[in-house]
C-alpha cells in the first residue's frame, strides 16, 4: 500500500469541500485534522 500525506492550511468553512475535491483522487480516502492555534496576549 502506498501513502500520500498532503498538507493544506484552510478555513474550517472550506475543509469539507477541499476533502471532496481530494477524494476524487484518493479512492481510499481523506483523513482531515483539525489544527488549533492559541494567542497568548
Amino acid at each position: 500500500m502506498n501513502w500520500l500525506e498532503v498538507s493544506l492550511t484552510v478555513s474550517g468553512e472550506l475543509a469539507e469541500a477541499v476533502s471532496d475535491v481530494l477524494a476524487r483522487f484518493a479512492p481510499n480516502g481523506v483523513m482531515t485534522e483539525q489544527g488549533v492555534k492559541y494567542n497568548d496576549d
